[in-house]
């Protein structure tokens, strides 16, 4: 059964093997437990960046499940702050767990492959002194809770492995110290004899049997007895320290990867080598592998770093035959890092990825990547979704995908450069796009294709809206103007022009009587409208309530109100018929990147550079629910209300969260 390497244990392999390496980076979305009020119920896409320390990824044997543990970044005063830990199907992308783990950073982490129970390794701050401490916890996946802390057992734990049962551990630590353990027992049932100076045993694995375990010892691994407690063989042939180890299910064969970049199958009945394959030596990779066809043949992940360069080459995927000692396959493709992978459906299929990757499923006759769980290849600027939860999101990248169900069905091109605003049709046939390439684009949204494109801006389309009987469509960008399009004629009806400064958002009230902008010159402009054209005689209006610049706008559901987000910090709620601010809603840390009305127009969601999604009752002005994304993760940047209790955020770390209000936020 394979079994996992902590990432702090890889980073160290890292540090210690090759010399070099490129810093840590803020990873995957982070989504406390017990986020106030409204919940992350799926995550879309790849994410951009790679794990932090304290970030690190397991996997069920057969793929279904998967669990990620994340936060405990070191604050300011050098405490740790809260981690937690989240348990996902992998089918379908669904969040079905959070767990809270106060002041802790996980350096260690196991599943069970019943995926009820998590073992994880960690750092554990005080919260006075902020003096820090190694801990070994066992908690409760189904009742979301800590069911045993085993305490300072012992020194940093580097990697820990379950039994098939998930009844017993193994435990590995920086101070070369791996132990067995009973996990309804306080202490280590047993520890295996180490030499001295030979580093933390990174690879852990128990033998099908029940009574052998195998640990590496540095370039050894070494297969131990539990039952006398003596070592029953010592594998030696790597040339650096062994990463990673996995049995055969009969349980007569071994195979381990190694920081040397090579990989060795040995006889566990006689302790020898049987073969081997490696790569260069400029190509030194952490390798993940997993036993295929009975042990016959040996899946690996090769992820390379150019200690050279200092960049890492695209990966390699390969499939190995231990009879002839030949490559059957090999495929690149694009993991990074630690790659965790299980095979499934008998050896027909393998399921790779989590963590700062996305996830891929691969056909291990042919080599051939059956299904990615991939997404855009920039940050998600804007978002539109319609009735039914088809999703749309505008990237930096270029482009447009249309999402059910977490899984894209479309990829709209066309563009030449990124994406910045989309609208949907009221019937949700067709979409309209803003971008920098200076252009405004109509789409057939079930089909992806542009009907009609319309030039004239002299700048950024930053923001677009349609009128409600699809007869006209606005736009604004910063060139500092807005303009309003004939859909039939393609022509420009209308030229908007006041602002001092670029314009960041558009919105039409919902009966198209008025057009609100939202502009760098810190002001609101209210133009009124009759017949898709300017109404001199009404307007425009001027709000100039914010005290910088004014980055998005929305209208309520009746028209009668306005809320506005700005690099100020705040959102202003304002009466469209007086032109007057109603209130303030502070709380936001950093400035407001898009604003909606959910739920009829009683709740406010909003978004900020503070990573924070917050929602808020409109009546009382008061936050009523939050999820914070931290600083360690990605920032949420757009925002489109679906309907109901659903909505979907987008990021600047190429993710989209689909997201739901909880019962108690909206009985608010």
């Amino acid at each position: 059964m394979l079994r996992w390497l902590g990432l702090v244990g890889v980073l160290a392999v890292i540090i210690q093997s090759l010399s070099a390496g490129e810093s840590p980076q803020p990873g995957r979305v982070q989504i406390p437990a017990g986020a106030k009020g409204v919940s992350v119920v799926s995550v879309w896409g790849e994410p951009e960046q790679q794990p932090a320390l304290g970030h690190t990824t397991a996997m069920t044997p057969n793929g279904k499940f998967a669990l990620y543990s994340g936060g405990g970044a070191i604050n300011a005063e050098g405490g740790i702050e809260d981690g937690f830990l989240t348990l996902w199907d992998v089918e379908s992308g669904r969040l079905l767990k959070e767990l809270k783990v106060p002041r802790m950073a996980v350096t260690a982490l196991a599943i069970s492959a019943d995926a009820k129970l998590a073992l994880t390794g960690s750092l554990t701050g005080d919260a006075k002194s902020n003096e820090t401490h190694a801990n070994l916890s066992l908690w409760d996946l189904e009742a979301g809770k800590l069911k045993r802390d085993f305490g300072e057992q012992m020194g940093e734990v580097a990697a820990v492995a379950f039994s098939g049962d998930g009844k017993r551990a193994l435990v590995s630590t920086l101070n070369d110290a791996v132990s067995f353990w009973d996990l309804e027992k306080p202490k280590p049932v047993a520890k295996l004899p180490s030499p001295k100076n030979t580093g933390a045993a990174f690879a852990l694995a128990f033998h099908p049997d029940g009574d052998k375990v195998l640990a590496g010892q540095g370039t050894d691994l070494v297969v131990w007895s539990i039952e006398t407690g003596k070592e029953v063989h010592r594998l030696k042939g790597h040339e650096d320290t062994v990463l990673m180890a996995d049995v055969s299910k009969d349980g007569k064969r071994a195979v381990t990867s190694g920081a040397d970049a090579s990989i060795k199958l040995w006889d566990i009945e006689n302790g020898a080598e049987i073969g081997a394959m490696k790569k260069e030596a400029s190509n030194r990779a952490l390798t993940s592998i997993a036993f295929v066809d009975h042990g016959r043949k040996i899946l690996s992940i090769w992820t390379g770093f150019d200690a050279a360069t200092g960049t890492q080459p695209q990966c390699e995927v390969s499939l190995w035959d231990g009879e002839t000692k030949k490559t059957l396959w090999s495929q690149k493709s694009h993991f990074k890092g630690f790659v965790p992978l299980a095979i499934v459906e008998e050896g027909k299929a393998a399921i790779m990825g989590g963590g700062a990757n996305f996830f891929a499923r691969w056909n291990l006759a042919d080599g051939k990547e059956e299904r990615l769980w991939g997404g855009h290849k920039g940050p998600v600027n804007a978002l539109a979704v319609d009735g039914e939860g088809t999703a749309y999101s505008g990237s930096a990248d270029g482009t447009i995908k249309a999402w059910v169900k977490g899984r894209v069905v479309r990829t709209f091109t066309g563009h030449a450069d990124a994406v910045n605003a989309l609208a949907l049709s009221k019937d949700g046939q067709f979409l309209v796009s803003g971008s920098a390439d200076k252009t405004v684009k109509l789409w057939d949204a079930g089909k992806g294709r542009v009907i009609k494109t319309f030039a004239g801006h002299a700048g950024n389309v930053t923001g677009v809206a349609i009128s409600p009987d699809f007869q006209w469509i606005v736009s604004g960008g910063n060139d500092r103007t807005v303009k309003i399009w004939d859909i039939v004629s393609a022509k420009e009806r209308e030229n908007l022009a006041g602002h001092a400064e670029g314009i960041n958002c558009v919105a039409l009230s919902p009966d198209a009587s008025w057009l609100a902008s939202a502009s760098d010159d810190n002001t609101i402009r209210l133009w009124p409208l009759k017949d898709g054209k300017a109404d001199p005689e009404r307007g425009p209006l001027t709000l100039e309530e914010h005290k910088r610049q004014a980055t998005c706008v929305a209208f309520s559901p009746d028209g009668k109100q306005l809320i506005s987000g700005s690099q100020d910090k705040t959102l202003k709620l304002w009466d469209v018929g007086k032109a007057k601010v109603l209130k303030s809603l502070e709380g936001h840390k950093n400035w407001v990147s898009s604003i909606t009305f959910a739920e009829g127009g009683k709740l406010a969601i909003s978004t900020s550079d503070d990573f924070t999604v917050r929602v808020w009752d409109v009546a009382s002005g008061q936050e009523v629910g939050r999820i914070d994304l931290s600083a360690n993760s990605d920032c949420p940047r757009s925002l489109a209300y679906q309907g109901g209790r659903r909505f979907v955020v987008g990021t600047s770390g190429w993710m989209i969260l689909g997201c739901r209000l909880n019962e108690k936020t909206k009985n608010q």
